[in-house]
């Protein structure tokens, strides 16, 4: 089960938290559920899908979000629908913002409705580089005392523009503290292409500081841009964790993939397609104890949240213990008795 992400604006369904939505499962249409889907989705967005932009991000959008409706997405809390809207607008996907009696769910619906990615207007680039200088500079943390003062060339850097059919913009340059020059070294806001014209900033040579002292000083980790859903460093073995398994989540958005203990429903062979998943994204067998409630539906998962949440089993216990309960001859001569 996906854990609550610390500092969320608003309540989600914890049960529900991580699991696929059905847009046409009227039992799934509550606050709490819709929120938790967002919040799933604006994970992957700002981790496993940082780097995918444009179109690109706009077919995910697409398929994510498929069968939903005005009245779904108003069933989500304003914060979550604001920051869906947002980071698709950061990523490179244009969303209309709300004006007037015009909503976050009405213009997150007109751009699930499009057949084509909208054009960008020069007001759509102005807000969308205020929503990325906003997200840069609230993700800033107090860097190193005795960080020596930025060189006069680091004091401006460029803003990038979204380059449209009809317009040619100059690039704009903005003053740029010390702090926020020590953190741009450290990470990049998910940027669209630069105008033909435009300078392109000098490679970074080192992830030092000028003048900072080397050998002598610990290494320091770079700073997140996201301070709700920290994106993974190599060896950060919960945050990694949690990757893969919303990752997980993401494959086994089918029900058919999952095992739900019905009579001809067979625990090996959903095993077998369990495996393979896992290959893919690289969960290793020593955490399929955690990943093991996403390939369980129905009764299945019933009996896992019933009898084996919590008790600190090992994957072949819990497997065993399955299959003890739904697949012994006399389960299956007598289904009503399973539960």
């Amino acid at each position: 089960m996906m854990e609550i992400p610390p500092g969320l604006r608003y309540e989600v369904d914890k049960e529900h938290l991580g699991k696929s939505f059905d847009p046409a499962n009227a039992e799934h249409h509550t606050e709490g559920i819709v929120n938790g889907y967002i919040t799933c989705m604006l994970a992957c967005y700002r981790t496993i899908y940082k780097n995918r932009e444009n179109e690109d991000l706009w077919q995910i959008f697409h398929e994510d979000f498929e069968g939903f409706t005005p009245d779904i997405f108003k069933l989500g809390h304003r914060v979550a629908v604001r920051e869906l809207r947002e980071q698709l607008v950061i990523q490179g996907v244009w969303v209309k913002g709300p004006k007037g009696s015009i909503s976050y769910a009405t213009t997150l619906q007109d751009c699930l409705d499009e057949t084509t990615p909208a054009e960008w207007t020069e007001e759509a680039i102005k807000e969308r580089h205020k929503l990325v200088q906003s997200t840069t500079t609230t993700s800033i943390t107090q860097p190193p005392q005795n960080s020596p003062q930025p060189s006069q060339q680091q004091q401006q850097r460029q803003i990038p523009l979204i380059q449209t059919p009809h317009t040619v913009q100059t690039p704009q340059v903005a003053p740029q503290s010390h702090i926020q020059q020590w953190h741009q070294q450290q990470v990049q806001p998910p940027q669209l292409s630069y105008h033909p014209t435009q300078p392109q900033p000098p490679p970074i040579q080192s992830p030092q500081l000028p003048g900072f002292p080397p050998a002598q000083q610990s290494p320091r980790q770079p700073y997140q841009p996201y301070t709700q859903f920290p994106i993974p460093e190599r060896g950060d073995s919960g945050s990694t964790q949690a990757k893969l398994l919303t990752d997980l989540m993401k494959i086994y958005n089918n029900d058919d993939k999952k095992y739900g203990g019905e009579e001809y429903d067979i625990l090996d062979v959903k095993l077998q397609v369990f495996y393979d998943c896992c290959s893919k994204i690289g969960l290793p067998d020593t955490q399929y104890y955690s990943a093991f409630s996403i390939m369980l539906k129905g009764r299945a998962s019933n009996f896992y949240y019933d009898k084996l949440s919590g008790r600190s089993y090992d994957f072949q216990t819990m497997v065993n213990l399955t299959k003890l309960h739904f697949e012994t001859e006399e389960n299956q001569d007598h289904p009503d008795s399973m539960d």
